[in-house]
């Protein structure tokens, strides 16, 4: 017999284990078989000081694939920001403690992070995930400071959950509220996402905010008094949001839209799913997605329900609550959504929309076109084969699976650009010209990103009401966060 199945034997005879133990068990399942590291009690667990550092230690020393569970219940302090950095199969079991912040961080300890010195208190966010894999965070409040989940600018980056370059990480079980940022920013070209059985209440700014994210899945989840949409989809220049499905889930008090999916042109984004949903207060089956200068692909309102008469945000020049500009292939089927008059859907220079089986009560008209199809692809819209272009483009290789943490496709400089001005955008120049690239190459960068911007600010998405969108990425590029519906 082999020795060492003989000696794994021997010691499960005693220790009573299981097959697992005995034969190994796959890589992703290893978390969950991994090391139990209980937090120590002389961590204050009632909230009378600051354990934000004791807790990034606890954190930082857990072995791969280990359960750091916390105690039960128990009310952790944090004004600082809890970062989980290159992990590998770690579960964070909250064990229903909460972590909460009591001020909004202008004295709190400033994490070693350059981004986040140069625009602290502003990008305070709560829990940072950065360049893992197969991290789970389950069974966890996290409370911000923001009762009165009103929107402030200056504290728009504190966001409750931060995932940026990493990939399969589930937040189950998290209740996320009192944010003055996003219940959940999404950056960083992160894979494979999953959101479940979560709640997002009092939320200053977004519910879920995507900037560059791909694969990803909200469902069983409740979103209620968020200060501006409920989902809002904002790419930054030459970024990829793709296969998005937010299903199964309780959309009660937004500000703004159910779904805003507007962002910087140069962005591709694609394949997004609202379905299955359930709709209540003044907003319900509201959207803005789309943007007049390049088209689009795929979007899907699947048999979404609202009891309540949809109403349009005021100061947005919308005259239906679904207003999809410039995409190719649109599916709005089997919703229920009363309506005041006039038009449910406005279809502006759309292609290949199907719309059937809707219950839109008090419509006069299911849908108008304002003006037909391909009158304002000025851009063709990306296709994943494309070849790549100038780094930061939009015409950058970005494929349907992103990258690994800590990478970008395309150029190996800009890969490495991209990873590093999440950290120092000073070091963006310092990356192009140590990767070989020569200084005709960072001008055409820098000519490709100043008329995106120029796009940026000029376009027409909401109609005339301008593009209120977040076109940076306060992850990758801190300095670039603009307002946002």
């Amino acid at each position: 017999m082999n020795t060492k199945l003989y000696r794994r034997l021997l010691f499960c005879a005693a220790a009573g284990c299981t097959a697992t133990v005995l034969f190994g068990a796959p890589v992703a399942q290893a978390a969950a078989a991994g090391r139990i590291v209980d937090a120590p009690i002389s961590i204050d667990a009632t909230g009378k000081r600051d354990v934000g550092q004791e807790l990034n230690q606890l954190f930082e020393r857990a072995p791969a694939n280990a359960t750091v569970r916390l105690v039960r219940n128990a009310r952790y302090r944090v004004e600082t920001t809890l970062t989980l950095r290159a992990r590998r199969g770690l579960i964070v079991d909250g064990n229903h403690a909460m972590i909460f912040a009591a001020t909004d961080g202008t004295n709190a300890a400033i994490p070693n992070t350059p981004g986040q010195k140069l625009h602290w208190p502003r990008l305070r966010q709560h829990l940072a995930i950065w360049d893992s894999d197969n991290v789970t965070i389950r069974d966890l409040a996290i409370a911000g400071p923001n009762a009165a989940h009103e929107y402030l600018s200056r504290f728009e980056g504190q966001a409750g959950v931060l995932i940026a370059r990493s990939r399969h990480v589930t937040i189950d079980g998290v209740h996320i509220s009192g944010t003055y940022g996003d219940g959940m920013y999404l950056s960083g070209g992160s894979d494979a996402i999953t959101v479940r059985n979560s709640e997002f209440r009092s939320i200053g700014r977004q519910g879920i905010a995507l900037a560059w994210a791909t694969n990803v899945d909200v469902g069983s989840a409740l979103f209620d008094a968020v200060a501006r949409s409920a989902i809002d989809v904002e790419p930054f220049g030459g970024s990829t949001v793709a296969h998005i499905h937010v299903h199964d889930s309780a959309f009660r008090s937004y500000k703004n839209f159910l779904l805003a999916a507007n962002g910087a042109p140069s962005a591709l984004v694609e394949d997004l799913w609202i379905e299955h949903n359930d709709l209540s207060g003044s907003r319900g089956l509201t959207v803005n997605a789309g943007l007049i200068r390049h088209q689009r692909r795929g979007i899907h309102l699947v048999a979404n329900h609202s009891v309540d008469v949809a109403t349009i945000p005021r100061g947005i020049a919308q005259t239906e609550p679904i207003q999809i500009t410039n995409y190719d292939g649109i599916e709005i089927r089997d919703n229920v959504q009363p309506i005041a008059s006039g038009a449910a859907v406005a279809f502006d220079g759309d292609c290949h929309a199907t719309i059937s089986g809707n219950d839109f009560r008090g419509a006069k008209l299911v849908a108008r076109t304002k003006r037909p199809c391909g009158a304002l692809d000025i851009g063709r819209a990306l296709q994943p084969s494309d070849p790549p272009g100038p780094p930061g483009s939009r015409r950058s290789k970005v494929p349907k699976i992103a990258a690994k943490p800590g990478q970008t496709p395309g150029n190996p400089a800009a890969a490495r650009c991209a990873r590093d001005a999440g950290s120092n955008p000073w070091l963006l120049p310092a990356a192009l010209v140590g990767g070989g690239a020569s200084l005709a190459s960072l001008v055409v960068l820098l000519s490709w990103r100043r008329r995106d911007r120029k796009e940026t600010q000029n376009t027409e998405a909401l109609g005339g009401g301008g593009d209120d969108d977040l076109n940076g990425d306060p992850s990758m590029d801190p300095g670039e966060y603009d307002d946002a519906p």
